[in-house]
């Protein structure tokens, strides 16, 4: 292995991890329920599993009752952008693995904004937090996420110009 490769592993490795991490918030519980007895029974009401939804939850159960209990544009808004957050968190987990740390970077950021977007949307419509939900460990994975991508990412890039200024001399 080369020097400037073992330089950049561990910041690679720190990237990925971070990148995976965001990937997976998509999928952990988005909304903690407040009372999950009084959500179990709206969840056999409406025959989906609302105790604590992940992102991926939301966006379906909107699409499976959209035009029903909520509004179809809101439902395809929800979808589009948990969408968007899955695409950018892949797309970084895919450009940290290929040891691209610019582009690692700016899908992370993407996925910031996007992200803030759609809590924004939640707090303001009062579905996360709310009387029912607080939340969850998926919204707090996905903060964390980024920050770790983004500071191996910076990392790598700056292994990668140490290791282009050491074999210049």
């Amino acid at each position: 292995m080369k020097g400037s490769d073992q330089r950049i592993i561990i910041p690679w490795i720190v990237s990925i991890v971070g990148s995976v991490v965001m990937a997976a918030s998509v999928l952990l519980p988005y909304g903690a329920a407040k009372d999950a007895e009084s959500l179990s029974a709206m969840s056999e009401l409406i025959g989906e599993d609302l105790v604590n939804p992940s992102m991926a939850k939301f966006a379906q159960v909107y699409m499976a009752h959209a035009g029903e209990y909520i509004n179809e544009l809101q439902a395809y808004i929800t979808l589009g952008i948990t969408t968007a957050i899955a695409v950018f968190s892949l797309l970084a987990l895919l450009f940290a693995v290929l040891k691209k740390p610019i582009a690692t970077i700016v899908f992370a950021i993407l996925a910031l904004l996007v992200f803030l977007a759609q809590s924004f949307d939640f707090s303001n419509r009062g579905v996360v937090p709310s009387d029912n939900y607080g939340w969850g460990i998926g919204y707090y994975a996905l903060f964390a996420g980024i920050i770790v991508t983004i500071v191996g990412a910076i990392w790598m890039f700056a292994a990668h110009r140490q290791a282009k200024k050491m074999q210049a001399v």
